[in-house]
């Protein structure tokens, strides 16, 4: 499947956008098709239009390579002052448009993705895109579908993040195996103030692992567990680790 990917040299608007199908981007060029068929660039209006048959959306064999190419791009571009992409089914196009500004803007200071369509692939493009962060304190992923490979991402970026104070992965289907992960990173974290796992399914052995990771860390404040499987067993683990990390 061929692939339209145009760009111009000196634009400020960009938008790839198309109300009748998707957009597939897999690498840029500096040249415009002339093929009727694809229309690209609108220089009365001074914005720049790429439509395609082909998509970037959940079900293109390679979305997620495309949209992080896409942001690779023009991150380091930075030629444009706004991106669209609308029309496009992939949430990872949402996430384009939200971390292109983030980089730039020393003001954005929250994430809050609670309304949005996330999985593991989204957040491992939110771990990437934040790697270098210093100004988003707060993120919020409640509700989604982030699984166990989701919260391997999320263990590296609370390894390596120094900024972060909140994260909110209130009812993100982790269960025991995916707190293991979280729990590591939380041994290395130095910053996260307040944890919320409400309602991920996280019985005793989460518990277990959540308070060998608090012998350890010494910045969490707040760490919510409510409507979890935790039990008795669980409630001790963590009732022995904060005793003796109060008793030190």
């Amino acid at each position: 499947m061929k692939i339209i990917v145009l760009l111009l040299e000196i634009i400020d608007v960009i938008q790839l956008q198309h109300d009748a199908t998707n957009i597939g981007i897999v690498k840029m060029d500096v040249t415009c098709p002339s093929d009727n068929k694809n229309p690209c660039v609108n220089r009365k209006s001074g914005q720049f239009v790429c439509y395609s048959s082909n998509m970037v959306g959940d079900e293109h064999e390679d979305c997620f390579g495309a949209i992080d190419e896409l942001y690779r791009w023009f991150l380091s571009s930075r030629k444009f002052e706004s991106l669209s992409l609308r029309g496009n089914k992939s949430s990872l196009c949402t996430l384009v448009e939200i971390f292109l500004t983030a980089p730039r803007d020393q003001v954005l200071t929250e994430l809050n993705l609670a309304e949005k369509c996330i999985g593991d692939e989204e957040v491992q493009f939110i771990v990437d895109a934040l790697r270098n962060n210093t100004t988003i304190i707060n993120i919020n992923l409640a509700k989604k579908n982030i699984g166990v490979d989701g919260t391997k991402y999320m263990s590296d970026l609370l390894q390596n993040d120094k900024t972060l104070l909140t994260l909110n992965l209130q009812s993100t289907k982790i269960g025991d195996e995916g707190t293991k992960y979280l729990a590591n990173g939380l041994r290395k974290n130095t910053t996260l103030q307040t944890l919320d796992l409400r309602e991920n399914n996280i019985g005793p052995l989460g518990a277990q692992y959540l308070a060998d990771a608090l012998r350890e860390n010494t910045a969490l404040v707040k760490l919510i567990l409510r409507d979890n499987t935790i039990s008795d067993a669980g409630l001790e683990h963590l009732a022995i680790a904060l005793h003796r990390i109060h008793s030190q």
